[in-house]
């Protein structure tokens, strides 16, 4: 099917599917990028032949590799993302609340992050930079990092104003 135009009342302009190699919508001086059907409710868009962005009815899908990113068109919450990844559909970014964003993993909620700081949930373990005293020295200083220094073998944390060893835990 080429175009199709209609004049009158409802105006529209049809064009073939066209495929992501050749899409249906392109410029005469570069045939293989433009936009075309990608399937059922949604659109393709394409550079040099190969899908880079598609918008469905329910999703928009960011690139063409086996992990791509998903931004889903659905109500977010604390454990359900809208930010998501093509393979694993439960984890990712989500909204919490009102200025709270939440980080999840495996359905269930376990970072929130907002203007007032983080908090985490359900931490097994905690994993902490290990480094040598000299590049200690030059990390800003945000109080409450805590870092693993090699030179002396101990946890330190940041004060706002120095480094202190942790003694005991």
């Amino acid at each position: 099917m080429g175009v199709d135009i209609k004049t009158g009342f409802n105006n529209y302009i049809r064009c073939a599917s066209g495929t992501a190699a050749t899409p249906s919508i392109s410029f005469s001086t570069d045939t293989n990028t433009g936009m075309y059907r990608a399937g059922a409710d949604s659109i393709g868009f394409a550079t040099g032949g190969a899908e880079r962005f598609r918008i469905s009815s329910t999703y928009a899908s960011m690139t063409t590799t086996a992990n791509k990113a998903y931004l889903n068109f659905t109500a977010s919450t604390a454990t359900t993302p809208a930010f998501t990844f093509n393979a694993d559909t439960d984890t990712g970014l989500g909204r919490a609340g009102a200025n709270v964003g939440s980080l999840i993993a495996g359905g269930a909620s376990i970072a929130q992050f907002s203007s007032n700081g983080l908090s985490m949930q359900g931490l097994l373990g905690l994993n902490v930079a290990t480094m040598t005293t000299a590049q200690k020295l030059m990390l800003p200083l945000i109080t409450g990092s805590i870092i693993f220094d090699t030179n002396l073998g101990k946890l330190c944390i940041c004060t706002g104003l120095g480094w202190e060893t942790i003694t005991s835990v």
